[in-house]
């Protein structure tokens, strides 16, 4: 009973603000990767979660994924796609290849984070396919590869792939460079300046090779003693301090005897850049944790700054993506409001260039701030509101979903507005205080009753020891209220007279036994 009552208390601050944590439905992708990896030109993701799982491709919620998806146990639905047999052959847009899950029970539909298949939109602008080379040296080929993250890029040389060697290697002849984006040629000799070299892309969705070919201009001096092969990204994002690279830059560097070697100087407070590549001049920046603007580069070849070298570059520091917890709207939790009634619904998040997303029942909402405000309403808001977030570098990282009922009116028009919420908590606060004191009075009387009972019962055992003693005194009792009554009152003609009565006189004492014959004379 004592227990009881805890739970009614603990009802009542559970409902003093309307809000009640319950299990919502909730779905979530394995692996949590942002994009999925492919193996073999197929995928294979998890969705785990409460309530009745399904899957989706892109935005379209007519035609789940069913045939595709698999149930490993309670609560876990497997989804397997063979991308070659699944139409991507056939150009379908980068919207088609995210996927997501969705989870559904009573409170509504919550959907999981999407996840991106890496699907490729093509290879970027080359400006020169001609380089020119220098026997004996190295040169860098570049692959314009825009797409992050970076697919899997293989090298051609005559349309065959090139297998680079180990980066352990002392005396390599080919090295790939920014996940591939860079193919350097070591050493160079008549027969790989014949030849014709070109890139492509492979596990993703739409692999294929680039149009552009590589040919190599074989000089006896290089002007300068560097080339520079593309202007460098105006902005690339990093994490804080980490190192800033600069692939941008391909040069040959001092042979043995440290003679007519390219180096590279930096202006401003960054710390000195590192070139460490042997034969390949690659910037290194060591980033403090603060952005940069503009950072200007130096080349120089043999101690003077070759005309034309100096490049301005950027890079910016990336806040990561956290997710502000506010203390008065927590995750998972239930919401009642009545019709006609309003609900505001606050999401925030810190973070560089990062994005918020509304859903509601798993579709997307047209909000992208911080507040969702809701007025006056109806049925139709009931379910499940969820706000997702994304950053530089994560996609759908965090949410947070919370559950709305709507309760009718009991007023026929909207001009008569229901009970407002506090009014309502008051009410239930109320109704489980009177519970209590019932309850408190039940139990009072249970006790009194249990008493009496026993009281009872020692009296019958009492009066069952003394019933002969009893009966003895009753007996005398009656005796003397006969004995002593003195009168009688009677009526006769509106008078009263007075009767007394005494007890009756004592028998005469017995007469003493005749005498002997012989003795009467």
């Amino acid at each position: 009973m004592l227990f009881l009552i805890i739970t009614l208390i603990t009802t009542i601050s559970a409902t003093d603000n309307g809000t009640g944590s319950i299990s919502l439905p909730s779905a979530n992708i394995h692996p949590p990767d942002s994009f999925i990896p492919i193996s073999s030109q197929s995928i294979e993701l998890n969705c785990t979660g409460v309530g009745v799982l399904r899957w989706y491709r892109g935005y379209n919620f007519d035609a789940p994924l069913d045939k595709l998806t698999q149930i490993l146990e309670e609560g876990i639905l497997s989804l397997k796609i063979n991308l070659t047999e699944d139409g991507y052959s056939k150009g379908l847009d980068d919207r088609n290849c995210s996927y997501f899950c969705t989870a559904t029970n009573t409170f509504g539909v919550a959907r999981s984070r999407a996840v991106q298949t890496a699907y490729f939109k093509g290879f970027g602008d080359i400006d020169n396919t001609i380089v020119i080379v220098k026997l004996n040296e190295a040169v860098a080929l570049f692959c314009n590869v825009t797409q992050r993250p970076v697919p899997t890029i293989v090298w051609y040389k005559n349309d065959k792939i090139i297998v680079p060697d180990a980066a352990s290697a002392t005396s390599p002849k080919y090295t790939l460079l920014d996940d591939g984006q860079y193919l350097v040629i070591y050493n160079l000799v008549d027969d790989d300046v014949a030849a014709t070299y070109k890139c492509g892309v492979t596990n993703v969705v739409n692999p294929q090779n680039s149009s552009y070919k590589y040919t190599l201009n074989k000089v006896n001096t290089i002007p300068g003693g560097f080339l520079v092969y593309r202007p460098p990204i105006a902005n690339q994002f990093v994490a804080p301090h980490q190192d800033v690279s600069f692939y941008y830059i391909a040069a040959t560097n001092p042979s043995g005897n440290g003679n007519g070697g390219t180096q590279v100087a930096a202006a401003g407070t960054i710390a000195k850049p590192i070139a460490t590549d042997h034969y390949l001049l690659r910037v290194r920046l060591n980033n403090e944790g603060a952005s940069r603007s503009s950072l200007i580069l130096f080349l120089t070849h043999n101690g003077i700054t070759v005309h034309g070298s100096m490049l301005e570059v950027a890079y910016t520091v990336v806040e990561p993506l956290a997710v502000t917890q506010l203390s008065m709207i927590a995750n998972s939790t239930l919401f009642h409001r009545f019709e006609s009634e309003s609900i505001i619904f606050n999401c925030a998040a810190t973070g560089t260039n990062i994005t918020l997303r509304w859903y509601f029942n798993g579709l997307p909402l047209i909000n992208d701030k911080n507040t969702l405000v809701l007025t006056d309403l109806s049925a139709s808001n009931v379910g499940v509101y969820q706000c997702f977030w994304d950053g530089v570098f994560d996609t759908d990282k965090e949410s947070i979903s919370w559950a709305l009922q709507v309760l009718p009116n009991s007023s026929p028009t909207k001009d008569v507005r229901a009970l407002s919420h506090e009014a309502f908590t008051g009410i239930l606060y109320g109704v489980d205080l009177l519970l209590i004191v019932v309850i408190v009075v039940i139990i009072v009387a249970v006790f009194l009753y249990i008493r009496k009972r026993l009281c009872n019962y020692k009296s019958a055992t009492t009066n069952e020891e003394d019933e002969p003693q009893a009966a003895q005194n009753e007996a005398y009792g009656i005796r003397d209220e006969f004995m002593n009554q003195e009168s009688i009152i009677t009526e006769d003609n509106e008078s009263y007279e007075s009767l007394s009565f005494s007890p009756p006189p004592p028998p005469p004492p017995p007469l003493p036994p005749p005498l002997p014959a012989s003795i009467q004379t």
